[in-house]
């Protein structure tokens, strides 16, 4: 996955997010589909087809970012056909961080999520949404911005997803922006 989303030798933070949304929704759907058009080298070189079912591989790179790096992969065959994974799957990434949350992280944070709009366009979905966190020092919440595309073949489908979440503190001190990616696919 370090190969995928184009980690490899990126030693730096994240900058500030632009405050242009549709701006940043064109950057991450555009980022998106780079990630879509490696998919077939990057299964091919981490030997997926050959992976057994129920098998799995884990791995950590100790070296890159901030030190922490873990990347797992995992092959299951599931009791349902193509078209019910590919539904269950979308719903699954359309409901991705829109559930309110109690005790995040074992502590007593609360999190409530206020969609602001999400916008469905066949195989692309986009949506933004502020999560406030209660019980966790000055952090108000996050600010986050979230795509998803479904690329759809003959014998497989892959659904690439992107977030984009930005702190916001009572203080107004900066805070650093996260960026989660997801990858599901044949």
């Amino acid at each position: 996955m370090q190969e995928a989303f184009g980690l490899k030798g990126v030693k730096q933070l994240l900058k500030n997010t632009s405050t242009d949304k549709e701006h940043v929704f064109q950057t991450l759907l555009h980022e998106a589909d780079q990630i879509f058009v490696g998919m077939d080298d990057l299964f091919m070189k981490k030997d997926v087809d050959n992976m057994p079912y129920t098998g799995h591989v884990r791995t950590a790179n100790l070296e890159i970012i901030d030190g922490v790096y873990y990347e797992m992969l995992q092959k299951r065959l599931l009791p349902f056909d193509m078209q019910a994974t590919e539904k269950a799957v979308w719903e699954c990434l359309r409901r991705l961080a829109l559930d309110n949350l109690r005790g995040v992280g074992g502590s007593n944070a609360l999190v409530n999520v206020h969609p602001n709009c999400t916008k469905e366009d066949g195989d692309t979905l986009q949506s933004h949404f502020f999560a406030v966190i209660s019980g966790i020092e000055d952090l108000t919440g996050t600010y986050n911005l979230k795509v998803a595309r479904r690329y759809k073949g003959s014998d497989r489908t892959t659904f690439v997803c992107r977030i984009i979440s930005e702190p916001k503190f009572e203080s107004r001190k900066q805070g650093v922006n996260n960026v989660e990616q997801g990858k599901y696919g044949r």
